[in-house]
């Protein structure tokens, strides 16, 4: 009877923790991105943007006085040149611009169009470089444009698959981890019922992230928050479910309400605990 008290107790107590320790933040949503990296231009002084159909690019990027000049942008030499560039296949210059000849890298972070031609004009031999028509393939997407001997551009996809994947695996085993140091603090502790912990969360924790870095990959970071919580839901009630049956119902080691309240339990720490480790290592969500 102890133990059940105790039991209980622990967990009203976690979940209160949860509930009032989760921080609340607002924010206006993140826009899709393109992001470029130039090699081979170095020591050069050039210019870049993209340029793209009318209905591949939101307003109000296209028209409308957004593609006037500002003094604060660069050079209105450079700006003229990306301004009145003509391209074959009907692409036209967005209005947003950028001199790259000390950074090397451009990066069109507000409402990306969804296909274009990067264009570059050379200051010094006053010449356009353009690439083929792409497509912005990631709701983030990054490319390395190499600049060859030749003259042209190989333009490659450069998203950090590694880093993803490890950010993965990194969530899974942790989130393993922690749920089986609840279990073991509240006497589950025999080879039997860790496996069923065990397997259970790596089901569900694999579905679970690779399905959240999908999202986050395609739809960006708002989508990534707004899944999340109905994601973990359905986590929640899966993994009530195949407790209840393994360790309540089949091998009797636990009671119904025991194996509901450890499942909810166990999932708001590891999300709390994901939260907090978000604020120290953020690149690993």
């Amino acid at each position: 009877m102890k133990m059940k008290k105790q039991f209980a107790a622990f967990l009203a107590l976690l979940m209160l923790f949860c509930v009032l320790a989760v921080p609340a933040w607002a924010d206006i949503g993140p826009k899709p991105t393109v992001d470029l990296t130039f090699k081979g231009l170095e020591g050069q002084q050039y210019a870049v943007a993209l340029i793209s159909r009318r209905e591949d690019t939101p307003n109000p990027w296209m028209g409308d006085g957004w593609d006037a000049y500002d003094p604060e942008d660069g050079k209105q030499e450079n700006w003229q040149a990306l301004h009145d560039y003509v391209d074959p296949d009907g692409c036209k210059f967005g209005g947003y611009w950028e001199e790259c000849g000390a950074t090397h890298h451009f990066r069109w972070d507000y409402r990306a169009p969804s296909r274009f031609k990067i264009l570059i004009w050379l200051e010094d031999t006053q010449t356009y470089l353009v690439s083929e028509e792409l497509n912005r393939y990631a709701f983030d997407a990054y490319f390395t444009v190499q600049y060859t001997p030749a003259g042209a551009l190989q333009v490659k996809r450069s998203y950090d698959y590694t880093w993803e994947l490890i950010s993965l695996v990194s969530r899974v085993v942790l989130t393993i981890a922690i749920e089986l140091a609840i279990a073991w603090l509240i006497g589950w502790r025999t080879r039997r019922s860790v496996h069923i912990l065990l397997w259970t969360n790596v089901v569900t924790q694999l579905g679970l992230n690779i399905a959240l870095n999908v999202i986050n990959y395609l739809e960006g970071s708002l989508a990534f928050a707004f899944s999340f919580f109905g994601l973990e839901l359905i986590v929640f009630v899966v993994e009530g479910i195949v407790y209840q049956y393994l360790l309540s119902y089949k091998s009797k080691m636990a009671k119904t309400w025991q194996v509901w309240l450890y499942a909810f339990g166990a999932n708001a720490a590891s999300l709390l605990l994901g939260f907090k480790l978000a604020q120290w290592i953020p690149g690993i969500f």
